[in-house]
């Protein structure tokens, strides 16, 4: 009796190992249409939103459009620490809307946040959403083969690739990360593997001496079109000097440090935190602090491909901690940061774990020279949202840089420029998001969220099949060493379109935005029909790639007319598996996960 007990357990257990599956999300999208005629009468507007994949809690913005030098420098918010600068701003924030999958409805009066009429004009409207209903996902190991901490977010910044070396959306975006303590090995995770197997992560040593290894260091940028070569910071423990080396990532060894680039790029600043290395395409950038001297010392550099450097210049915003107490208390600390970076385009974004979070362009301001084109917002204290010591009993009342929750670990932005930052010590609030003028939107919970540490809130948002959050879940806490380590997944999408009084032109059956739906029927065999919505007529393409991201069939390569089409893919001489197919016309693309059996 006993043997036939476990033969039928093994039975039960043999299929879940031989099936356990690879991580593969349900991605969130949003879609709307990508203009809405408006009167500016006062009367209600309807908005239609589809949602797809999951269910979204969702908020919408009006902002203006193409006014940002007529808004100038603006200060706003409570004691005026809301800081613009030449870039447009919102107008009107919506509360939370819980949206099922299927289509759904947004109403606007046209009225301001104040209750007041907005001028007849053009203006920008957003959606931003993420999936608040279901479990996180887990992604990928939070450790190696020797139980080493690999992918935890905390400190050791992620850097993420979503594009190839000719600009294309990967079909299987990459994750980058430091193993944290004093190491200079590094992990490389190609996303839509088998989150619990850790023999797919691939590794390398930078060979760097433990006493360079201060705080661990930051994963460095890529360079944009040779993927093998990366740019690293490093602090010395004793001294806190910094360097930036460049290295060939090689695989699972010692990676090439060049000796012949960049020797100039030492610093004998006395630093506490670099942020690591992040670049638009034509420079790299670093910021620098230590808020435990009496002097000056948060710095910002930009370098160049070539190993020279180009500007080295002290951030004003952040070592004057009396602009941001005025009269209502005394901040402990100056150069209150930056620590944490992150990149879109050609903005770079920046926090620290006291309040202050910036908006930067470095690219305009080496073509101006003038630097007020540095900055585009500061969003410090001011609105209740990252803010410090904004309650009536609070016993330092406003003081931006002193201790207490929201404690801040990282700040990462999507491709609208919505930034999130985790929030530790708010209980069960998972994370807060800004908009693209550092408006505060709200505070953020997860499903499941309990109050334990927020450590990161990254987005992959590229239009492939892994678009979404990727976030830590410590809160978890099921573990002796209190969480799970390792990174876990979050629908989230926002898109964007224009409200105007002027006449739109509408055609008959026009359809309102690009989309792509999931094939069907999936799993399928040997045929699947994939379905698309083109907004304007042009050249599309259509193609088929396997789990390593090599192209193996082109369904469509030319010019299609607007509106909804299908094709069908054939695959009856591929092996069964795991497939992507991505959609793309003009520079909208889209790629979603299909799965062959036989």
């Amino acid at each position: 009796m006993k043997k036939l007990f476990l033969t039928i357990a093994l039975m039960l257990i043999i299929p879940t190992m031989v099936l356990a599956i690879d991580f593969s999300p349900t991605v969130l999208r949003l879609s709307a249409p990508e203009t809405v005629q408006y009167d500016f009468d006062g009367k209600n507007i309807e908005i239609p939103i589809t949602v797809s994949g999951v269910p979204a809690r969702t908020q919408f913005l009006v902002y203006t459009k193409d006014k940002g030098e007529s808004v100038g420098a603006v200060r706003n918010g409570y004691l005026g620490w809301h800081y613009v600068h030449n870039i447009d701003t919102c107008v009107y924030l919506s509360e939370p809307y819980d949206f099922d999958t299927g289509k759904n409805t947004i109403t606007w009066n046209g009225k301001n946040d104040d209750g007041a009429m907005v001028p007849a004009g053009d203006y920008t409207y957003y959606l931003w959403a993420f999936d608040f209903s279901s479990a996180k996902q887990r992604v990928c190991p939070g450790a190696d083969a020797n139980g080493g901490r690999t992918f935890d977010i905390e400190r050791n910044k992620l850097t993420y690739l979503e594009k190839d070396e000719s600009g294309q959306v990967l079909v299987r975006p990459v994750l980058y990360n430091f193993s944290g303590g004093n190491s200079s090995v590094a992990y490389k995770w190609i996303l839509g593997g088998d989150p619990l197997d850790n023999t797919l992560l691939e590794s390398t040593d930078f060979g760097i001496p433990k006493e360079w290894c201060y705080r661990s260091p930051f994963m460095g940028a890529f360079n944009p079109t040779d993927h093998s070569t990366t740019y690293v910071s490093f602090t010395h423990t004793e001294t806190r000097s910094h360097v930036v080396y460049k290295y060939k990532w090689v695989p699972n060894g010692l990676s090439e440090k060049d000796d012949k680039w960049g020797t100039d790029l030492v610093w004998t600043h006395n630093i506490e935190a670099n942020s690591g290395i992040v670049t638009d395409g034509d420079y790299l950038y670093m910021d620098t602090c230590n808020i435990r001297v009496s002097d000056p010392n948060s710095h910002f550099y930009i370098m160049d491909f070539d190993g020279t450097e180009v500007e080295n210049f002290l951030l004003e915003w952040w070592i004057k901690p009396d602009e941001y107490t005025k009269d209502v208390g005394a901040a402990p600390y100056l150069n209150g940061g930056p620590q944490w970076t992150d990149i879109r385009g050609d903005r770079v974004f920046m926090g620290y774990w006291f309040c202050m979070f910036q908006m930067v362009n470095p690219k305009l301001y080496l073509e101006t020279g003038d630097m007020d084109d540095f900055t585009m917002y500061c969003n410090m204290n001011g609105d209740y949202i990252n803010d410090r010591q904004y309650q009536t009993d609070a016993e330092t009342p406003w003081v931006c840089f002193g201790e207490g929750a929201p404690n801040v670990s990282t700040v990462y932005s999507d491709a609208l420029y919505f930034v999130a930052t985790p929030q530790d010590g708010m209980g069960a609030v998972s994370f807060c998001v800004m908009g693209p003028d550092g408006t505060g939107l709200g505070y953020c919970t997860f499903a499941g969220e309990t109050a334990g540490n927020k450590r990161g809130v990254m987005f992959i948002d590229s239009g492939s099949a892994f678009d979404g959050i990727y976030t830590d879940n410590n809160s978890a806490q099921t573990t002796e060493t209190g969480f799970i380590s390792g990174l876990f997944y979050v629908g989230h999408d926002s898109i964007k379109g224009t409200i105007t009084n002027s006449s739109v032109m509408v055609e008959e059956n026009k359809p309102a935005a690009f989309t792509v739906e999931q094939n069907s029927p999936n799993p399928f065999n040997p045929t699947t029909s994939i379905n698309f919505t083109i907004a304007e007529a042009g050249n599309v393409s259509v193609d088929v790639f396997n789990v390593a991201g090599q192209k193996v069939d082109t369904l469509v390569n030319g010019f299609m007319g607007a509106g909804t089409h299908s094709v069908v893919w054939d695959a009856s001489r591929f092996s069964a598996g795991v497939y992507f197919y991505t959609v793309k016309t003009g520079n909208l693309s889209q790629t979603m996960k299909m799965t062959l059996l036989k």
